[in-house]
């Protein structure tokens, strides 16, 4: 699916990717420190061209690319598989900087609760990327379940945050990022 507007944040935005962001996408998917916890990918720009755009048509189905406020785009993120209130969230892959990753992950859980109204986001995570189980529960997520994925050869465990759970921690990561910011400036 396509957003109509551009989700904007203090330090980054997320807009829809379109066929101009094929090689950007590819390329970043390709990273191997980035994607060492991810599905593999193999393929062409071509395969990845015919991949987004059926994902732009596919319902229930959002995948963004991550700018700068100058328009730099430095990674992705999504919400996709949304039935019946719940949604995935995920194909979070960023170069930035802790600023830019915080707020791109609260724009991307605002955009399920809030423009969505999803009432449940679920994010898959590798068990050895401790890194990242830590990540989402600082964003209010518990772990539900684990479960084996053989085409990654271990299990992924199952994290799930309601919109109350977020909303709870929302206040709190927002005025992490303002002081962030203001360190910066």
């Amino acid at each position: 699916m396509v957003l109509d507007h551009v989700i904007e944040g203090r330090s980054v935005r997320l807009r829809s990717a379109c066929l101009a962001d094929v090689e950007f996408t590819y390329n970043i998917r390709q990273d191997k420190e980035k994607i060492q916890y991810l599905h593999q990918v193999s393929g062409t720009l071509k395969e990845q061209e015919e991949w987004l755009t059926k994902q732009r048509e596919r319902q229930g189905d959002y995948f963004f690319v991550v700018e700068t406020k100058d328009g730099e785009p430095i990674g992705t993120t999504g919400v996709c598989n949304m039935k019946d209130q719940e949604g995935e969230g995920g194909r979070f892959i960023l170069y930035g900087n802790p600023v830019q990753t915080a707020e791109a992950s609260m724009l991307g859980y605002d955009f399920a609760f809030y423009e969505c109204g999803l009432k449940k986001v679920w994010v898959k995570v590798h068990e050895d990327n401790t890194h990242i189980h830590s990540y989402v529960r600082r964003f209010g997520a518990k772990e539900s379940f684990r479960k084996y994925d053989e085409s990654l050869g271990s299990n992924l465990i199952y994290f799930y945050l309601t919109e109350e759970m977020y909303r709870e921690k929302r206040e709190k990561i927002m005025k992490s990022i303002e002081v962030m910011l203001c360190e910066e400036e």
